[in-house]
Formats: C-alpha cells, sequence, structure tokens
C-alpha cells in the first residue's frame, strides 16, 4: 500500500479565488472481504448482451465469471458459451476452474486466439490479493456560486466504482471515489449495464436543481422530471419573469462590404437590431447590435471551416443616429464592418489560418 498526493495549484497555475486544490490517492489499499475471506468468492455469471435478442450477431454477446461479493473475477476470467441456458447473467456458476495461475501474456494471447475461433475456456484461479484504491480532491476557495452535493454508483466496467462530492459555494469543495471498493454495493443497486447512477442535488441563486438515479452520461426526454428537472427559486423571476433577451429589427437589410487585414473582400448583409434586456414586468436596458450573414461563408482555418453570420455589438451613439441625417445615415454599418473584421481576425488567429500566405525570401 502507498499514498500519493499532488498541488493543482503548483502544477496547473492558481484559478480565480483558488486558496487550495490538493489531490490525494491510496494504492494498493487491501479490501476489508470478510464473508468472501471465511467463505470464499461466491462465483455467478456477467456479461454483456442478451441472447433472445442477438441471437445471429455472435460477436456482441460474452459471458465471463465474476464474484457477486465482492466484484472480483478470476485470472482469467473465462469465456463461456453466452447461448448456453445455465449461462444467464446472474446465475450460479458450477463449472469447473482452473487450478493453476497463468502467465498473463501468453493468457491474454490465448484468450483472443479462443475469442476469433469462438471457442470457450473456463475460469481460472481467483486472484490472492484483493486490493482496491481510494482517492479524491480537496478544494478551498473557488468561484462557483452554487451549493450542492452528489453520489454516483458506477456499472461493471467503470473506473470509480463509487464516488461523491460535496459543493459549498465560493468555499470551496470536496470530491472523493473508490476503485474497487464498494463493488458490494454496485452489483446490489447498478449490476445491469454500462452507464453509472447518479443521485445530485444543487442550489444557487437561480434554480433548484436535481437528478434522482438517472443515467450519469445520458439524457433522455423520457425521464420524468421528477427525476432529472429544475425550479425557479429566485423571489425575482417569479414575481417579476426571468431576465430575457429581445431582438428588434430597426430599418432595412444593408449590404457592406467587410475587408480584412489579410487582403481579402466579402459582401455581407447587415441587419440592425435595437436589443432590450431585462423582466417581462419591470424595465428593460436598450443596446444595439447588428446581425450580419455572409453566403457562401468566410474562410477561417486552414483546413476547412468558415463562419456563415453572426452578431457584433453596436455602440449606443451610432445605434440611435437620426437616419433622416444624411451625414449620419448608416453610420453604424461602418462600425459593424469594422467589428466583423476584428472578429474574423482574432478566428483567424487562433487558428493560424492565413489566405494569402507569403513566400519568405532571405536576403
Amino acid at each position: 500500500m502507498r499514498a500519493h498526493s499532488i498541488n493543482y495549484l503548483r502544477r496547473d497555475g492558481r484559478p480565480k479565488g483558488h486558496l487550495v486544490s490538493v489531490g490525494f490517492w491510496v494504492f494498493n489499499a487491501p479490501r476489508p472481504l470478510l464473508l468472501c475471506r471465511l467463505l470464499g468468492h461466491k462465483a455467478v455469471i456477467d456479461g454483456v448482451g442478451d441472447p433472445s435478442v442477438e441471437r445471429r450477431r455472435r460477436g456482441l454477446l460474452s459471458r465471463w465469471v465474476c464474484c457477486d461479493r465482492c466484484g472480483e473475477r478470476p485470472e482469467p476470467q473465462g469465456y463461456l458459451n453466452p447461448f448456453a441456458p445455465w449461462h444467464r447473467i446472474g446465475l450460479r456458476y458450477r463449472g469447473r476452474f482452473n487450478g493453476t495461475l497463468p502467465d498473463r501474456d501468453k493468457t491474454t494471447r490465448a484468450h483472443t486466439e479462443l475469442v476469433a475461433e469462438r471457442q470457450y475456456s473456463p475460469p481460472g484461479p481467483w486472484p490472492r490479493k484483493l486490493t482496491g484504491e481510494l482517492g479524491g480532491q480537496l478544494v478551498i476557495g473557488g468561484a462557483v456560486p452554487s451549493v450542492g452535493f452528489g453520489v454516483k454508483v458506477g456499472h461493471g466496467g467503470s473506473e470509480e466504482t463509487l464516488a461523491c462530492h460535496l459543493h459549498l459555494g465560493k468555499l470551496g469543495a470536496l470530491y472523493l471515489h473508490t476503485e474497487r471498493f464498494g463493488t458490494w454495493w454496485q452489483r446490489r443497486l447498478n449490476p445491469v449495464g454500462y452507464h453509472s447512477r447518479v443521485i445530485e442535488v444543487e442550489v444557487d441563486t437561480e434554480r433548484l436543481r436535481w437528478r434522482l438515479w438517472v443515467r450519469r452520461d445520458e439524457s433522455s426526454a423520457s425521464t420524468p422530471k421528477w427525476m432529472d428537472g429544475s425550479v425557479r427559486i429566485n423571489p425575482f423571476d417569479l414575481t417579476l419573469g426571468p431576465k430575457r433577451y429581445a431582438y428588434e429589427n430597426v430599418g432595412d437589410p444593408v449590404t457592406a462590404t467587410v475587408r480584412l487585414p489579410h487582403g481579402d473582400d466579402h459582401q455581407v448583409t447587415l441587419q440592425l437590431q435595437r436589443v432590450l434586456f431585462g423582466r417581462k414586468r419591470w424595465r428593460k436596458r436598450q443596446s444595439w447590435a447588428a446581425d450580419w450573414d455572409a453566403r457562401p461563408g468566410i474562410d477561417t482555418k486552414p483546413h476547412g471551416g468558415a463562419i456563415w453570420g453572426s452578431g457584433v455589438k453596436i455602440t449606443d451613439s451610432s445605434g440611435r443616429r437620426d437616419h433622416a441625417d444624411p451625414y449620419h445615415e448608416h453610420q453604424w454599418v461602418l462600425e459593424a464592418c469594422a467589428a466583423i473584421a476584428v472578429q474574423i481576425t482574432g478566428m483567424r488567429t487562433r487558428s493560424g489560418y492565413h489566405p494569402f500566405p507569403t513566400e519568405r525570401t532571405d536576403a
């Protein structure tokens, strides 16, 4: 057994508001499996795929042996006939075991050959050392204002068997996880499939969110709201309505030319918009923007990739000009074209793209 720790602030720099960010692990920690040590492992059938559905797609089916209490697998785990009725997932395995410890390299090569030839092999002996890992991270400070907690129950192939976290807003957070520890709970709570399950509750200044025993990395419209949903708790949102943006077109679209510093020109269509931001039953803040569209797009990346349109901000002085004045007519167009040139130049700089590369000449 050995321990290890790392200071993320020293390695990656100090994010805003973080005072402490330390990760820690304990490797090869002995697992206190009293029943398995006294009574022996409880061998059951494990695997993936349903023979009734994948009858003709044998490659998607697999069966092996594991312990129903601690989740350990023999070495090798075996390759059983997935179509045998006594090899249903969860049934006790009463077949034979190989009595010798195999060479890992030869066993892996032999197992691959058996799978390729569709041959079956019994499981090997149980491992003598039952160990696991514990780990976590402690964060003090931060910029996340939410408060909440969460618990994760992994699946049979998950790297983290159990995990949990606690957020205390800007005070900090604590993350903990286990590898192999808690397999008995995992096999009781989430024994089938390869989707981790989570229970999470989080609250901030705007909403209360929850996820109750839902799949961690999958969101489905069929999931009921009581399992995965949120409600507004901000009293201003409940009484005056949430803050939203509203866009109102002003005038007719205008065609203009955007000249980029790389030397290429592009025709764009501009539409002046009045932007209102605020609550439904309260005064709103007004600003101006220009929505632009360019067909068939403006290249921004070396190996393909273009932008077809977007929006840029317009200053109030340009947006509020009296368009009856010929001097100030379409003054916002010049500002929009300049802002579009800055926007696209930034994209090209980040991707390292130059539409007309210059040849280097040595003096």
